[in-house]
Formats: structure tokens, sequence, C-alpha cells
């Protein structure tokens, strides 16, 4: 999955395309960048920059981390997808992105390698390049650099291609592309004529064990992850119930489990298998398909409540089960899946009428934004006779400047070299001062001015 986190980050903020884009490691001004898309390359950027050190490159850059849970909740939707094309799945610890097959012993089922290939991209929800070959490394070095499905007829064909492969292509340490490519050494080919002997002395660790991996002297049998278990409750019930009523708010408490188990994985439910256990040992079984995959819980509750009022029961039911068939999710229904409340504007105002009508009219107010100097002149208390939903402003294509004041500024034993911009003069009641920002050497932005008087530099902040 080439550039997964980049992928989840575009899925998030589709109003960023064609813009620059950057996966930091955290949401601070110093985190490293993750990865990169085409147009922040060509702005000079690279990954492992600091973050305020490529928005001083480039401005209009977007940039946001993304968060473990959610590469989680990818990977495993991913991994459920690639289980029904393979008994065999392994991901890689190395590498969130990386995933293999067995593909042994499916001939029977798919008429050749390039239709299972094909099947497989198709089925996934993200943008992949899948490599069918004979081996681990061959296989991850060509899907780095070939998009769409590749195919290779015999191990020869897969080591010839394998060789002219760039490196590139292969994620290695910046320092250690570096050297190589001082050396003209670019491609896997001209990297496999080094001698191997001196190759950690030289380039470290890392270098010998690539020459390893490309020489076939490292090989690792597939460790296949297991499959995910099946998404499913079962209820045994205390004695046997015949009324559907009842029936249906039992289903209820083991159906929200359930949708949960499937929003982990990033899936939606798009079929329920309902299953009833009768007095006497018979089995009942009812499957409910769905016009579309959903993570709500009540048009599922509703088609199961039309089924119970139109089966007949000729006894009680003694167990409950319920069986949860997931397929992929939207990014816009597992992001309302968990959202912890939903709040309702009507019930909300009513709420306020209430206060007003116990307390006071005016008890009930809201914070106004105000120009002024001070923290408390900078808003004024307002009567709120209702809630609006909020209707954020545009902020253009700037990505706005986040200023952290200290509460006193901090004299600077010595300024640190750096680019200056300013004066920027501010001004309150009968005074006036001149801020400039000071872009440091190790990547910091500072908000500073000079005082004439002291005749030093202080800190007045820090900008992200």
């Amino acid at each position: 999955m080439p550039c997964l986190l980049l992928q989840i980050l575009c899925a998030r903020h589709r109003d960023w395309r064609g813009c620059p884009l950057a996966v930091i490691a955290s949401d601070r001004p110093t985190a490293r960048i993750l990865q990169l898309n085409r147009a922040a390359r060509r702005s000079g950027l690279r990954p492992g920059m600091q973050f305020s050190v490529a928005l001083g490159l480039e401005p209009t850059l977007r940039a946001a981390p993304v968060e473990t849970e959610a590469l989680e909740r990818v990977r495993a939707q991913i991994l459920t997808i690639l289980h029904r094309f393979s008994p065999e799945v392994e991901s890689w610890e190395s590498s969130p992105e990386v995933f293999w097959l067995n593909a042994e012993g499916l001939g029977k089922i798919y008429l050749s390698a390039g239709i299972w290939g094909r099947a497989v991209l198709a089925a996934l929800p993200w943008r992949a390049a899948m490599v069918i070959g004979y081996s681990r490394f061959a296989t991850l070095a060509l899907s780095r650099a070939r998009p769409g499905l590749t195919g290779v007829s015999t191990p020869q064909e897969e080591r010839a291609s394998l060789r002219r492969v760039r490196l590139s292509h292969l994620d290695l340490e910046f320092r250690l592309l570096e050297q190589l490519e001082h050396l003209g050494i670019r491609t896997v080919g001209d990297f496999l004529q080094l001698p191997a002997g001196g190759l950690r002395d030289r380039f470290g660790p890392e270098a010998l064990k690539l020459y390893r991996l490309a020489s076939g002297d490292l090989w690792d049998p597939l460790l296949p992850d297991p499959e995910p278990e099946p998404v499913e409750a079962l209820r045994v019930l205390d004695y046997p119930e015949h009324l559907s009523e009842r029936l249906l708010f039992l289903l209820k408490g083991m159906l929200h489990p359930l949708l949960g188990e499937l929003h982990r994985r990033g899936e939606a439910l798009c079929r329920i298998v309902m299953k009833l256990s009768l007095e006497g040992g018979e089995q009942r079984s009812e499957s409910l398909g769905l016009a579309e995959p959903t993570l709500e819980a009540l048009p599922i509750l509703d088609l199961i409540r039309l089924r119970l009022e139109g089966i007949r029961l000729d006894s009680g039911v003694q167990e409950l089960g319920l069986q949860a068939v997931g397929a992929p999710a939207p990014r816009e229904q597992l992001e309302l899946f968990a959202q912890a409340s939903r709040r309702e504007m009507a019930a909300a105002n009513r709420a306020l009428a209430r206060l007003r009508a116990e307390l006071g009219e005016e008890r009930v107010v809201q914070a106004i934004p105000e120009q002024g100097h001070l923290p408390g002149a900078r808003f004024r208390w307002e009567s709120m006779e209702r809630l609006e939903r909020p209707s954020p402003r545009a902020t253009g294509e700037l990505r706005p400047m986040v200023r952290r004041y200290r509460n006193r500024a901090q004299p600077l034993q010595e300024l640190p070299p750096g680019r200056f911009w300013g004066p920027f003069r501010h001004s309150g009641d009968g005074w006036r001062r001149d801020y400039y920002y000071l872009h440091t050497g190790s990547g910091e932005l500072l908000w500073i001015y000079y005082d004439a008087v002291r005749k030093r530099w202080f800190g007045g902040g820090t900008v992200e």
C-alpha cells in the first residue's frame, strides 16, 4: 500500500487535494515529516525534515498526524479483505504498508495468477501495488518500484527485474542512500557488485542486511497472521421466550457490541444473521441483507423487528445468536459512529428555555469576541436566545499561525542565530513595542522583542 499514511490523510481531508501534503509524526512544530505527496516534493521538501522548517520553505503545506488507532483500523480492514483471497496473510511489522499472501493452491479457484491478483486489487478500497513472484525481498522491491499489478514467470526473470530496481525506491536511510549515490551506486544490481566483507564497517548494519536480502542469503518463511474471528454474539435465556418484543429488546443489547467490533475493523454491517434455538432442539436461522453497509443500529433493528413479526414460533426461544457480516466502510460512516454524542438542537434549546424560566433571562449568556489588549477586554457577555449550529468561516489557502504567548516574557541569555522577520509594531494604552519573528537553526519560530531600556532581547512566545 504505497504511502498508506498519506492515503488515510487524503481520505480524511478531501479538500486538501492538489495542495502540498505531509504526514507528520505528531501535532508539534518540531515533529518529523513521515510522508509527502508529489506537490510537496516539488517544493523541495523531503521526509525527515522538521515540520516548522518545511512550513518555512512551503507556506501552503497542509500537514497532520495519523493516529495509531486509525492506522490499525485500516490495517485490520485490509487484513480482513486479503483473507478472502488467501488463507495465509502476513502483515509486516517493519512497515504498516506491506502485506504478503501465500498464493499456493489457488490455481483450482482462479484460472491464472493474474486474474487472482486483479481480483485482490479490485477488492481493496486503498491504492495498492501488487507483485506475484517467488521471494520476499524481490516482490517487496518491485512493488515499491512499479504501480499496479506485476507478475514474473520464473525466478530468473524476478532476479533480473530486481537488479534494475533503483535504491531510492527501497525506503533506505537518507544518509546511506546519499553515500551510495556519491559512489555511483543507484540500483540493486550496482549494490550487489560491492564486496560483502567491508559493507558493515563502511556503511553500517543496514547496508549489510540489505545486501543479504538482495542476494538471497537472508530468507524468512511466511508467518501468517491469524484470521479475524467472526463477529458474533450468543445469549442463553433464563426461560423460553415467546414474545417478539422481548426478543427484539434482547437482540438490541447484543447488536451494539457487534457494531463496535466492526467499527474497530474499519467495516460496516452489510448482513446480519439471526439464529434462534427453540425448545425441543429446533434451530431457526434468519439472514437479513441491508440495502447498503451501515453502522447505525436503528435501521438494523427495524429489519429484525419486521422479520420477528413475520415468522411463527411454535415454541419458546432458549438461545439467541447474532452474526454480523461486514464490508469496508466509508470514512464518513466510521467518523459518524465514533462520535460520542449526537446533539439535538431542538432538545438543547428546550433545556435552555427551562433554565431561563427557572433562573432568569440574564443567566443564559454567551461570550462575544471584542477588540482589546487585555484578555478580560477581548469579549463581552451577551444574552443567548437559542443555540445555532456552528458555521466556521473559510480560512483561505494559507495555514493560520498559532501563537503561544508566555504570561511573562523571558529574557534571552543570548540571541540564537537565525532569520529575522519584522518589526511588527504592537501598541496599547500609552505603550508601543516592536516584535520580530526569529526562525532559529533548530527549526523553532520565536516571537521576540528588544527592550531598549534594559538593552536585551526577550522571548514573548513561540509560533507553530
